[in-house]
């Protein structure tokens, strides 16, 4: 007994799989009637192809094949799209074999990949860094230690937190407005911008 996995072509994008076992003996006759029976494609117009070779004698023995993968596909599949189809199909069971490894691994493995796939865009990031930014990160790390000693970690985080925003404000230049009213000099509102007089004064000359 032998098992033949076949690759059907029939109008999908990526074949399907079917496994058949048959006798060394068996003739392709046979094979083909049993994939008739599986996939519903015709018999007398099933083509086989093992090996990158058609195999179009029907007494063919089973047992003379030099692969046990074929691929079977109908008449509205020429070889142009049989070799197309059966490509993509190869490169899909590549995807998932991949995909199976991968999950298979243990998870220093699995981080490891990672770590080193994404290595380049981490380093080219921390590049843009300044030797500055690093040092006042290394005060705080060590301020923070402190603090933690003394119970005052949560003050402390706070504390920077509220230092952090205030430095992020940005400054103002001369000559700009805000878009809140209220910041601005004199409350003085940006143009265009729709003031409770403009509704007044709209309401009084309708």
């Amino acid at each position: 007994m032998v098992s033949l996995s076949v690759d059907v072509l029939n109008g999908a994008t990526c074949p399907t799989t079917t496994t058949v076992t048959l006798d060394t003996g068996d003739s392709l006759l046979v094979l083909k009637k049993r994939l008739c029976a599986a996939t519903g494609l015709p018999a007398t117009t099933l083509k086989l192809c093992c090996a990158g070779k058609v195999l179009l004698d029907d007494d063919q023995r089973i047992g003379s094949l030099p692969s046990t993968r074929l691929t079977a596909w109908g008449p509205r599949f020429t070889k142009l799209r049989s070799d197309k189809a059966f490509e993509a199909a190869e490169v899909q069971r590549e995807v998932a074999e991949e995909q199976r490894r991968a999950r298979a691994r243990p998870w220093w493995q699995r981080w490891w990949t990672a770590a080193r796939l994404h290595w380049p865009v981490v380093r080219a990031a921390l590049q843009t860094v300044s030797l500055r930014t690093w040092l006042k990160l290394a005060v705080w790390f060590v301020l923070m230690l402190v603090c933690r000693h003394y119970r005052l970690g949560h003050p402390f985080i706070i504390t920077s937190l509220i230092v952090l925003l205030l430095n992020n404000l940005g400054d103002k230049k001369a000559g700009d407005v805000s878009a809140y009213t209220v910041f601005n000099a004199d409350m003085r509102a940006l143009p265009g911008q729709l003031r409770m007089e403009d509704l007044e004064r709209e309401m009084r000359h309708a």
